[in-house]
């Protein structure tokens, strides 16, 4: 549906995810794109009952007041409104509550919102308000975290390497992009800004092991397209075209190598820090 009027569309399977991709979409550190998070009101979880869409709102909008991501427009939808479910989803911050399933008028009123600059929660208007927000964004953030501790992420493969490669550089996608996974890893490292980083230094200790794959790792990371790294050291004599492909289809293999590395030593020295 929303495709079908213009939108370009990730899906969240789980509040974890959708917080996560939400927040690297949008990390401060990048160029701003206009943008609308649908929340589904319901967002059922058997470990916390609690955990509903506009629980994430608070935990998002908070965030944007704090100007740790760029503002969005947050939109919720649900299949059973309610009163208190309208009232709380209002109240977190998001701009307007939709019933299931969104009509095309529906549709096309929210690409309008999107052109326009995001509103948030004027949350000074009284102290009252700024309090309660406050209250809801706190539980927000702790049942997130909850939700991450009972749910940790299994790091490094080479698939979740593939990921983060693909989603900071023109490295080709998998077939099937996971855009919630790969929030979730982006996060991991500590947002966009950070997870670049992180590359730069997978380059850096592949320059010892395997130096072809740290030049091109290093490329990918300045813009460049894989045809672009390919005819650049055919044209110039310095290896054979399926001598490059090797190497690229190797990467992510060696990125996750040197993340499961690095995530192992500091794990180590955390545990070391607590003895």
């Amino acid at each position: 549906m929303l495709e079908s009027v213009g939108f370009e569309v990730s899906v969240a399977t789980s509040a974890v995810e959708g917080a996560d991709y939400a927040m690297t979409l949008l990390d401060s550190d990048q160029p701003y794109h206009p943008t609308i998070i649908v929340l589904d009101l319901v967002l059922p979880d058997l470990v916390l009952q609690s955990m509903e869409g506009s629980v994430l709102a608070a935990a998002l909008l908070g965030r944007m007041l704090d100007g740790q991501i760029h503002p969005a427009t947050v939109v919720a939808l649900t299949g059973e409104l309610t009163k208190e479910r309208k009232e709380a989803a209002l109240f977190a911050g998001c701009s307007m509550v939709l019933t299931k399933p969104l009509l095309p008028e529906q549709a096309e009123e929210l690409l309008q919102l999107a052109l326009q600059p995001p509103v948030l929660p004027n949350i000074k208007v009284s102290s009252y308000k700024a309090q309660g927000f406050r209250v809801f964004r706190n539980f927000a953030e702790k049942t997130l975290n909850d939700l991450r501790s009972r749910q940790p992420l299994t790091l490094w493969t080479p698939d979740d390497a593939h990921l983060v490669l693909s989603s900071l550089t023109p490295f080709p996608p998998p077939s099937e992009v996971d855009q919630g996974r790969a929030g979730a890893l982006i996060y991991a490292l500590g947002g966009q800004a950070a997870a670049r980083e992180e590359l730069y230094r997978c380059a850096e200790e592949l320059e010892k092991l395997y130096g072809l794959h740290s030049e091109i790792l290093l490329k990918f990371l300045d813009g460049w397209e894989r045809r672009a790294i390919v005819k650049y050291y055919v044209d110039h004599g310095y290896y054979e075209d399926s001598r490059i492909y090797t190497c690229i289809k190797e990467l992510p293999l060696r990125i996750s190598d040197r993340l499961k590395s690095r995530a192992a030593q500091r794990s180590e020295s955390g545990a070391t820090e607590d003895a």
